[in-house]
């Protein structure tokens, strides 16, 4: 390392570390990042034993913020990092080769969430037109479309849709999400009338399916079959969701969400409360659907350099 007293506690660190046993691919990620340490500290005249807690959270910034010549580390990266270097000072300190834990007031750089994929509702209404509905498997997957998008539901909730769950006189829907946390959501418009098509014109044909053969599992109350009449898994849904959707959109911004994040984002847009769009997606903190009002933000911003008289485009010359 950078001084033969580093060097030594550091080699005498990773013995610690196979002794109790921690795994190859463990020490070697250890070893990883304290080097990138190693490298910082030595590029800001410190070692392990003179650094202190400004100068770690310095070196983060500076990992975290793009240059003409490095690209930005990703805060993951960073926060990992940073628990490695914590743990080599504990370490320390029970050893009481060291007086205190620079690392451990540190404050990495917070994650960035991805702003959700998010389509038009030109694009939206592009793939609800896609499957054949002439038949009973386009009837069914129109269906299943159109609760994607008009109920916000992810695929672990179509998959787990039974019959007595749907109540269309009353207009709306049960679905049991993370945890069996029961959802109630309203079913309306042409999720409403998709659904009822497909319950009345197609399921039926495909359990008669499965009492012909009896293979697979039995459809029992399970909404969404296959064509054998078999229940459909996460996995069939997935990949028949994803073909209609890379028909109308390039890899990159197709993903299992789409509808989902469009849904919220549409719903927000046109002014619904924040408070009803988390009971409608089942988030128990409002904090995870504080995302899709950045889309609304935008809108927004748009609104207001349109017609605002002292915009740049609408203030006069002076």
């Amino acid at each position: 390392m950078v001084n033969d007293q580093s060097k030594g506690i550091v080699t005498e660190f990773f013995m610690n570390l196979q002794f109790d046993g921690a795994s190859e691919l463990t020490i070697e990620s250890y070893r990883n990042d304290l080097q990138q340490w190693e490298t910082a500290f030595q590029a800001t005249n410190h070692t392990f034993f003179t650094v202190d807690t400004l100068t770690i959270e310095s070196i983060m910034q500076k990992w975290v913020t793009p240059t003409e010549t490095n690209p930005p580390i990703s805060r993951s990266t960073i926060q990992r990092r940073l628990s490695a270097l914590r743990s080599f000072y504990n370490w320390m300190l029970r050893m009481g080769k060291f007086d205190a834990n620079p690392a451990e007031p540190a404050t990495a750089p917070q994650s960035q969430r991805k702003l959700p994929k998010v389509l038009s509702i030109e694009e939206v209404g592009a793939i609800l037109e896609l499957p054949d509905t002439s038949t009973l498997v386009g009837i069914r997957d129109r269906a299943m479309l159109e609760l994607l998008y008009g109920t916000g539901a992810r695929v672990s909730d179509l998959v787990g849709l039974e019959i007595n769950c749907v109540f269309e006189d009353e207009g709306y829907l049960l679905y049991y999400g993370k945890g069996a946390k029961e959802r109630v959501v309203p079913l309306v418009g042409s999720a409403a009338e998709w659904l009822h098509n497909w319950l009345v014109n197609g399921r039926n044909e495909f359990v008669n399916r499965w009492k012909s053969k009896r293979i697979g599992r039995p459809p029992d109350l399970t909404v969404f079959l296959n064509q054998n009449g078999n229940p459909l898994t996460r996995d069939g849904i997935t990949k028949i969701v994803m073909a209609y959707i890379l028909k109308v959109l390039p890899k990159g911004r197709a993903s299992l969400h789409t509808f989902r994040h469009s849904f919220a984002t549409h719903l927000i847009q046109a002014g619904v409360d924040l408070r009803a769009v988390q009971l409608l997606l089942g988030h128990v903190s409002i904090e995870t659907t504080v995302i899709y009002t950045h889309f609304s933000r935008d809108k927004l911003r748009e609104v207001v350099n349109t017609y605002h008289p002292r915009s740049k485009q609408n203030r006069p010359l002076e």
